[in-house]
């Protein structure tokens, strides 16, 4: 899905600059400019293997590279009939006749994408791959068979608002690893671009909307006996205004199945369901500017291969989307296992910015630390921690040193529940209430933000 994904990524961009008043060699000119543009940044490699220029239209041959999976399309370029009325319509469909094999498969075109452009502000862009079933040969010579359900996708921005959709019914993929499969999922979602901004990825990327993802299901079963199988479902809603922004993420698993022939029984946790939260307010727009460019311009480099002055500037400008009105929240209601269950919520915040003297001789982690004001809860079930304790390294220690928690009021316990309330604020650590001495303090913030702390 992610390869379809992007290659039909490439199409967004390139019909993108495309406008209905140029014809000939105009749309040509445009399409390479295109093209070229889509070449400068990230994994996918476009090339234009021939272009066969007409008065009422135009056909290109493209191929696309993504990751060693390359495709070849032919397109039929439309020129518009009224220029700067009607639209152009590109038809861009890859045929059987190439590798992978697994393209053999379809009784007709794998995936055409049809792109409507009225100028490079206003287009539509529909993806369809038909079904298929059968057994394909891979690149190391490993057969497979494939059940595809199709996919149908639409892409579409009018007046500074994108949206788009994306269904696949099924998919199955088997061979000598096992069997994997997805049934219903879909992506949806739309969103106002920020006008602010003149870089297309930073207008869409920094921009207000709304996605979700669901699958029905997700199964694997594997040749050795390990098998498992979820449903998910993931809303994201992002607002942003003139300097600030915010993030919610709401992501909800359910249906959840393992099965290890590897573990016991005794060491087993059956997983049922869980539910996470996640809300990020306040965050500065122009910090995450300065994010999202570097990410860009990094382009396939590696986080060792930035220079150090590159990789200071990155969270430089990452620590600096947070700041004094900034409040990030993170709820797991509860994770629900058959030996019962366990939940979490955490807020964090920010204090004052530290001098200009103080940031210059202490690290990144140091600085959050001496600035963190957090302040968190959570739980978990007697029988839940039973089965972690026993089926830890020293079932004796953590025993003892649970109890030494719980006689010391660091802990609470209430109907058979665990639970503790931990806050952190000018350095000082709380557990239900009770402050922690300043040593004990910092081993543990050591141990949550890292040893520069």
């Amino acid at each position: 899905m992610k390869k379809i994904l992007a290659i039909v990524l490439v199409f967004v961009v390139a019909v993108a600059g495309l406008v209905p008043y140029m014809t000939g060699a105009e749309v040509e000119s445009q399409f390479r400019a295109a093209i070229a543009d889509i070449n400068q940044t990230g994994d996918i490699k476009a090339t234009i293997k021939s272009y066969e220029r007409g008065w009422l239209g135009s056909q290109a041959q493209l191929d696309i590279v993504y990751n060693e999976f390359e495709v070849r399309f032919e397109n039929k370029i439309n020129h518009p009939l009224i220029p700067g009325v009607s639209q152009t319509h590109i038809v861009s469909s890859a045929p059987r006749d190439q590798s992978p094999d697994l393209l053999n498969l379809f009784g007709e075109t794998p995936l055409r994408i049809d792109s409507w452009i009225t100028d490079d502000e206003t287009f539509r862009i529909e993806a369809r791959s038909p079904v298929a079933e059968g057994t394909a040969r891979l690149e190391d010579g490993r057969h497979v068979y494939v059940k595809w359900g199709g996919l149908y996708g639409v892409y579409e921005t009018d007046d500074a608002v994108e949206t788009y959709e994306i269904t696949i019914p099924s998919a199955l993929i088997s061979g000598a690893f096992g069997e994997a499969s997805l049934r219903d999922a879909r992506t949806v979602g739309s969103a106002r671009l920020n006008t602010n901004f003149e870089q297309p990825m930073l207008r869409s990327l920094l921009g207000s909307g709304s996605d979700e993802l669901s699958i029905a299901q997700i199964s694997f079963n594997g040749a050795d006996g390990r098998a498992g199988s979820v449903a998910v479902n993931i809303n994201s809603i992002v607002t942003f205004d003139d300097d600030r922004g915010s993030w919610h993420v709401d992501v909800d698993l359910s249906d959840i199945e393992v099965e290890n022939p590897y573990i016991s029984e005794e060491e087993k946790i059956d997983l049922v369901a869980a539910s996470a939260h996640l809300k990020m307010d306040g965050l500065r727009l122009d910090a995450l500017a300065r994010v999202a460019g570097s990410f860009e311009a990094s382009g396939d480099a590696t986080w060792e291969e930035l220079s150090v002055a590159e990789q200071k500037s990155f969270i430089e400008d990452l620590i600096a989307a947070f700041d004094t009105e900034s409040q990030v929240e993170l709820d797991v209601p509860a994770i629900q296992t058959e030996q019962g269950d366990v939940g979490m919520g955490v807020t964090v915040t920010l204090g004052e910015p530290l001098s200009k003297r103080a940031r210059q001789f202490m690290m990144p982690a140091q600085r959050v630390a001496q600035r963190l004001q957090l302040s968190a809860a959570g739980f978990v079930d007697e029988g839940l921690l039973d089965s972690i304790v026993e089926t830890g390294p020293s079932p004796y220690q953590a025993r003892l040193t649970i109890n030494e928690w719980v006689n010391a009021n660091l802990v609470s316990v209430n109907n058979g529940r665990y639970s503790l309330v931990a806050d952190y604020e000018d350095n000082s650590l709380a557990f239900n209430g009770r402050t922690l001495p300043p040593s004990a303090a910092r081993q543990i913030m050591v141990m949550l933000l890292g040893s520069g702390a």
